[in-house]
């Protein structure tokens, strides 16, 4: 006998697996906390879960990857954090994210395997979600093997976390 969850994964229905209960926003700081400025996002996350104490729905994540797919899918709202070489002389830029739209920074590189169009096309076919869908990249430039964000990107980050209270009060 055919698992039904089976079935609708390869096509053979058009309805979303598992659309759940929607909550309001998902914050995701994406790095590694290893690798100086590569580590904003995590901090960044973590400094918001300390200041809404838990009442913020947040993740850490390493590098991005389908599997998150389904975890997205139950948010209204998606904010990831990563660190990201800005052209412009900005300490951080907020970039709406589409599915199926790649986000290709300034200098044209992107490290992650994968692209986060991929995960929210995945997630919006599959799950049924999630809604709006933003990247906050805090400036970066200093990728060397130190636990410590460069002064610069530190600067950055304060700056980016003020933005944040702010973004995550209205959402949340």
């Amino acid at each position: 006998m055919m698992d039904n969850r089976a079935v609708r994964l390869y096509g053979e229905t058009s309805t979303p697996l598992m659309a759940g209960p929607r909550q309001n926003l998902l914050v995701i700081g994406i790095g590694n906390s290893l690798r100086e400025d590569d580590g904003v996002g995590i901090e960044l996350v973590r400094r918001l879960k300390d200041h809404f104490n838990a009442s913020l729905n947040c993740l850490e994540v390493y590098e991005p990857d389908i599997v998150l797919a389904q975890e997205i899918a139950d948010f209204d709202d998606l904010l990831i954090i990563d660190a990201l070489v800005i052209s412009e002389n900005l300490p951080f830029k907020l970039v709406p994210l589409s599915a199926g739209e790649s986000f290709v920074p300034a200098g044209g590189f992107i490290s992650h395997v994968f692209d986060w169009s991929v995960i929210l096309a995945l997630s919006r076919n599959l799950f049924a979600g999630p809604g709006e869908a933003n990247l906050l990249g805090v400036s970066a430039s200093s990728f060397g093997l130190s636990e410590k964000l460069s002064a610069e990107c530190a600067a950055n980050a304060e700056e980016a976390f003020r933005y944040l209270l702010d973004y995550c009060s209205e959402v949340r």
